[in-house]
């Protein structure tokens, strides 16, 4: 593993997706128990504690920077933390939850000060409720953006390179894994959402937020009390239903993990990622 992830009771399999036909680098991880995860994310909530799209206070050395979106023009914000010394270093790129933005608590920074890796947080268009973020083709490019950014602005190690993220996060990841032009070593994708359709009216009959978001992203949104998912958008932001790239990644891995209570008392079932890997 990349960071000091530490579960009780899990088990881990390789399995064959359904969307390839090929057997490929993906873990599951399903854990009854996480002790200690770099989210202290309660996942029995219908609103988890992970998702607080609160900013706090960040390390000194971590800075504020802007990256001009490659598709559109648009200036994306992100914190950035460089590494010392003069050898290549890992790169985290750490996406931030449904709710979020890259201004997110985030204390998988202090791990990466701790083991002297580089990390960036990128905005990549903010909470997934509206068109421009949730999947869309410009929330994906902000994320190869921020990679660029911090291979061109700092010793990176090329061949070492991990994206990972949980809820939103999650989802982000999967779509990186499907999506991204980058060499990339492994994808950690935390309670993650593969089929944003069928999460829709899964968050409607949870009584969640989520569903409503989904509707302004997928332009179904008409008020409060009136409101739809636009079923081919939610479609065309969905990992599950993405081609795989499979040359691309044949030297990357895919690490799934999910607890095997979400979904009965959660806000994201399981189903969401073991589906995924059908």
């Amino acid at each position: 593993m990349l960071l000091n992830y530490q579960l009780n009771e899990y088990c881990q399999i390789y399995v064959n997706p359904k969307h390839t036909g090929k057997m490929k680098n993906i873990t599951i991880v399903l854990s009854s128990l996480l002790v200690s995860c770099i989210w202290p994310i309660s996942y029995s909530q219908n609103q988890p504690a992970g998702d607080d799209p609160v900013s706090a206070g960040w390390p000194e050395n971590c800075k504020t920077i802007e990256i001009i979106s490659s598709l559109d023009g648009k200036v994306q914000p992100a914190i950035f933390l460089s590494s010392g010394g003069k050898e290549p270093r890992p790169l985290v790129v750490s996406l931030h939850t449904w709710s979020g933005g890259y201004d997110q608590k985030d204390i998988l920074v202090w791990q990466c000060i701790e083991k002297n890796y580089i990390y960036i947080h990128p905005h990549f268009r903010g909470r997934n409720n509206n068109p421009e973020a949730c999947g869309s083709p410009e929330a994906i490019r902000d994320i190869d953006d921020a990679i660029s950014y911090a291979l061109t602005n700092a010793n990176v190690d090329k061949s070492n390179i991990h994206i990972i993220g949980s809820s939103g996060g999650g989802y982000a990841t999967l779509l990186a894994y499907m999506n991204s032009t980058h060499n990339i070593k492994t994808f950690s994708a935390w309670v993650g959402i593969s089929d944003l359709f069928k999460w829709y009216y899964e968050s409607e009959g949870r009584g969640t937020n989520y569903s409503g978001d989904i509707s302004r992203a997928t332009n179904g949104w008409k008020n409060a009390d009136d409101y739809s998912v636009g079923k081919e958008e939610a479609i065309k932001r969905s990992p599950f239903y993405m081609k795989t790239p499979v040359e691309k990644r044949k030297n990357s891995k895919l690490r799934i993990y999910a607890g095997i209570h979400d979904g009965y008392t959660g806000s994201v079932p399981v189903t969401q990622l073991v589906f995924f890997t059908r």
